[in-house]
C-alpha cells in the first residue's frame, strides 16, 4: 500500500455499511461493529461481527433446553506504515480473500491501490490446509515431515491444540483421527526437510508462523527450501 493509513476518520463512517453488506453474503448476518485506532507505527481496524448461528443443548435443573445463539467473531486489519504492509487476521480463512482487501481499499479512498504482490518474508500455510501442498518434494527435497503444529480448533470457544511428534500428520491420522491439518486453522507449523545436496542428505528444521515469522532465513540451505516453498505457495514472494 503506497498511501498513508493514519486513522481513517474521513471514510470510516461509510466502512461499516460495506462490512455489513459483505457479511450478509458470507454468514447471513450483517451485524458488525467497526472501531479503529492509531499506534506509533501502525493503524489498526477491529471488526467485530456475528458468525454463523449455533444451537446447543444445555441442562437447566432437570430439563434439557435448546439454546440458539450467534457467536461473535472478529477480524483485525493492521497497516504497518514503515513497511507499507496491510496484514489481515480473520477467521474463517475465506475471510482473508480479496473481498476484505477491497473493503480496506474503501477506507483509503478512491485512487489508492492495494498491491496483490506480497513482499519478501511473508508466508502462508493455506496450501497445507487446502491439500495442494506437495509432501513428496522434488529432486532436491527428498523428505518433508511436520514435527509440530498449533491448530485453532473450530467451535464456540477459541481452543488451541499443539501437537508435537516425529510425524505430526501420522499422529493425527492414527491417534486423533477426528482432527487433521486440513480440519483446523493452522497457527504455526514446524517442518523437517531432508535434502539431497552434494551427495549428502542434510536435514533442516524450521518454523513458519504466518504472515511473516520464520527462522528459515537463518538456516543452512535456505535458498533450496525457499525455492520449493515458493513453488508450493507457502513462501509469498
Amino acid at each position: 500500500m503506497s498511501a498513508d493509513f493514519r486513522r481513517p476518520t474521513r471514510n470510516l463512517d461509510a466502512f461499516p455499511a460495506e462490512v455489513r453488506e459483505w457479511l450478509l453474503g458470507l454468514s447471513g448476518s450483517g451485524e458488525a461493529i467497526v472501531t479503529s485506532c492509531d499506534e506509533r507505527d501502525s493503524s489498526v481496524i477491529l471488526i467485530r461481527r456475528g458468525s454463523h448461528a449455533r444451537t446447543v443443548a444445555r441442562w437447566r435443573t432437570v430439563e434439557l433446553r435448546i439454546l440458539s445463539f450467534q457467536p461473535a467473531d472478529r477480524a483485525i486489519l493492521t497497516h504497518d506504515r514503515k513497511r507499507k504492509i496491510l496484514a489481515i487476521r480473520a477467521r474463517p480463512p475465506r475471510a482473508r480473500d480479496r473481498r476484505l482487501c477491497r473493503l480496506a481499499d474503501r477506507i483509503m479512498g478512491t485512487g489508492s491501490t492495494l498491491s496483490r504482490k506480497a513482499p519478501d518474508g511473508l508466508y502462508s500455510l493455506d496450501p497445507l490446509q487446502k491439500g495442494t501442498f506437495n509432501w513428496d518434494g522434488n529432486e532436491k527435497v527428498r523428505g518433508i515431515v511436520l514435527t509440530r503444529v498449533c491448530l485453532l480448533v473450530p467451535g464456540a470457544t477459541e481452543a488451541y491444540l499443539t501437537v508435537s511428534s516425529g510425524d505430526v500428520r501420522r499422529t493425527l491420522q492414527e491417534e486423533i483421527p477426528q482432527l487433521s491439518v486440513e480440519g483446523g486453522e493452522l497457527v504455526y507449523a514446524r517442518f523437517r526437510f531432508t535434502l539431497e545436496i552434494g551427495g549428502g542428505n542434510p536435514q533442516v528444521s524450521f518454523t513458519i508462523r504466518p504472515p511473516e515469522m520464520s527462522d528459515l532465513p537463518q538456516k543452512r540451505h535456505r535458498n533450496v527450501i525457499s525455492e520449493f516453498l515458493r513453488e508450493q505457495g507457502v513462501k509469498l514472494s
